[in-house]
């Protein structure tokens, strides 16, 4: 039975990457768009500083909140039609013009309405996969740890 909720398949996202000298604003041109997707994720956690000290009330430990961690990771089947993007975002990995693997990524998702809504941050790009077996489909995967903080845009329906 197909959702009667709004529910959305997570193929919908659209993942694309900026690897031409990243800056600290966010591009408006030349992203790669990363075809042939299968998995997302996207996190962020906020990391603690104790400070129970002997005025804490209770036995209880006192925590504030210092830096916010985030990253994200994405793999997928490489498509002929995306084929030169996932080379480009492998040649720059492995030799950064910048001297850092740093990008920005930008993901769109879908809503209910028609709208979508992005979210785009600097990344350092951490882990690249590429993988073309004999005898199934080439693959690849990437992992990125944020740099700068998330710009979220929600863009109106046509």
């Amino acid at each position: 039975m197909a959702a009667e909720n709004g529910a959305w398949i997570g193929r919908d996202a659209i993942i694309e990457i900026y690897i031409d000298t990243p800056s600290d604003t966010e591009p408006t041109t030349n992203w790669l768009t990363l075809g042939g997707t299968r998995g997302l994720s996207i996190s962020g956690s906020w990391g603690s500083v104790d400070v129970t000290n002997r005025s804490s009330l209770g036995a209880f430990r006192e925590k504030i909140a210092d830096y916010i961690e985030t990253s994200i990771s994405t793999d997928g089947v490489v498509l002929k039609a995306a084929a030169s993007n996932i080379k480009a975002v492998r040649e720059y990995f492995y030799a950064p013009t910048t001297g850092q693997p740093c990008a920005w990524i930008r993901v769109t998702f879908p809503e209910e309405s028609g709208a979508t809504e992005t979210l785009s941050y600097p990344v350092l790009l951490t882990t690249f996969d590429y993988e073309a077996p004999y005898d199934a489909e080439a693959t690849f995967s990437m992992e990125a740890e944020g740099i700068g903080q998330p710009v979220f845009t929600d863009i109106p329906a046509p």
